[in-house]
């Protein structure tokens, strides 16, 4: 046992004596990424491109009320942006318990569907339903014209 504890304690003052710490932080060397002198490296600059989002408003802007009777000005958007959406009727409008509404300034915020009132909540049920029978009345007729 003891043989196992001086063992232990070998192996712990090795690992000690291998780190390397300066006393003072002013004593650490900056190196540049390339390891050479120059101080731009090999990383190159990216010219960043603004991307433009087209949000797809699924009712006009509407009084929402959440369950403590809080009132906001929003309107419901669609999780899928303009161009993902185009030619569907299938949209998704609850995701992980969460809608997203479009607030005054052009800000999205993801809102929690328990969060909104009863009245609120059958309303986007309501949306709901009505785009799954509008697509699903679409499939049918190009199902009936298929078969002509």
């Amino acid at each position: 046992m003891k043989k196992a504890i001086v063992f232990m304690s070998l192996l712990s003052i090795s690992a000690a004596e291998a780190q390397v710490v300066p006393a003072n932080p002013r004593d650490w060397t900056t190196r540049n990424i390339d390891g050479g002198n120059s101080v731009s490296g090999n990383v190159k600059e990216v010219e960043r491109q603004p991307r433009k989002i087209t949000y797809v408003a699924v009712c006009e802007t509407r009084d929402w009320k959440n369950s403590d009777g809080r009132t906001i000005q929003a309107s419901l958007v669609a999780w899928e942006d303009a161009e993902a959406a185009k030619g569907r009727l299938d949209l998704t409008l609850v995701q992980d318990g969460k809608v997203r509404l479009l607030l005054p300034g052009n800000r999205v915020t993801p809102y929690p569907l328990a969060k909104l009132s009863e009245e609120d909540r059958k309303f986007i049920d309501g949306l709901v339903r009505a785009r799954k029978q509008a697509e699903e009345a679409r499939q049918k007729e190009g199902e009936a014209g298929d078969q002509r």
